[in-house]
């Protein structure tokens, strides 16, 4: 089967999966959609429509950035208003170096290795999204982005994935 290549169809696509995450993150004022998620659309547009690899990256990712947000920042101020040279700031990186450790070891033990997610990893381990209503709003998202993404793939218009 030919596929369409990767252009307009796949950047309509992908906007129209962000569409859907920004209409419920406007009307609700949550964390649905976060900018890892925008890499994640494209990942199923263009690349790989299997979303498991989404789903469950993205999870691995945000749990292990909100645990070790627990475990070593607790309430730090977030990195970008933290002071330069601040324990706050320093807190904050050490729990993104941990959750990226955890992360991997945790998407490569569920073959689910999925890039964007390590951009979750840092939004919540740096403070921009890191409390539990965002990490659950975040959650909600991704499993809004592929319920779309299934939605679409059965009733079109388009027809992911699109070939690079």
């Amino acid at each position: 089967m030919s596929r369409a290549p990767v252009g307009l169809g796949a950047g309509t696509y992908v906007a129209f999966l962000l569409a859907v995450l920004g209409a419920i993150a406007w009307a609700t004022g949550t964390a649905a959609l976060l900018p890892s998620l925008g890499p994640s659309a494209y990942v199923l547009a263009a690349i790989d429509d299997r979303p498991r690899r989404v789903v469950v990256g993205q999870f691995v990712g945000a749990l292990a950035a909100f645990l070790a947000v627990l475990a070593f920042a607790g309430t730090a101020t977030p990195l970008l208003d933290a002071a330069a040279g601040s324990t706050a700031g320093l807190r904050r990186i050490a729990a993104a170096l941990v959750a990226t450790v955890v992360a991997t070891v945790g998407m490569t033990a569920t073959d689910s290795l999925h890039p964007p997610a390590y951009a979750t990893v840092l939004i919540v381990s740096l403070g921009i999204a890191d409390d539990a209503l965002d990490v659950v709003a975040f959650g909600v998202g991704v499993l809004v982005l592929v319920a779309t993404h299934g939605a679409v793939d059965r009733l079109g218009p388009w027809r992911p994935p699109y070939s690079l």
